[in-house]
């Protein structure tokens, strides 16, 4: 799950409102070491009340990370990093049995 909004105390306590009711529903428990918090334009002051809030450890500065195996870029994605993620999808697609899609279709079954 991936969870994006503003830097502000209502969507954190919303998100953490948001998190508190899968584990009732699933009856669960949130694996701590899985959760990784990035903040960005928002004060290191702020990211630390995040993760004390859901009592996580984190970092506030980052340039990258990877979420379902694809990364993800502060800034610009280098273009060498587009080969790996390409050549994992062809791969992908052969173990799918997908070959007899055309490339469009290949796309929307990505998506």
């Amino acid at each position: 799950m991936i969870l994006l909004g503003d830097a502000s105390c209502i969507i954190l306590l919303w998100f953490k409102s948001i998190l508190d009711d899968f584990v009732l529903v699933l009856g669960g428990l949130i694996n701590e070491g899985k959760i990784h918090v990035y903040s960005l334009n928002a004060s290191k002051l702020f990211h630390r009340r995040i993760l004390r809030i859901f009592w996580l450890t984190g970092r506030d500065e980052w340039t990258n990370f990877r979420y379902l195996g694809l990364p993800i870029y502060l800034k610009e994605f280098p273009h060498p990093s587009w080969v790996h993620v390409i050549e994992k999808f062809k791969s992908k697609f052969e173990q799918w049995g997908a070959h007899w899609l055309n490339l469009f279709k290949r796309l929307i079954l990505v998506l």
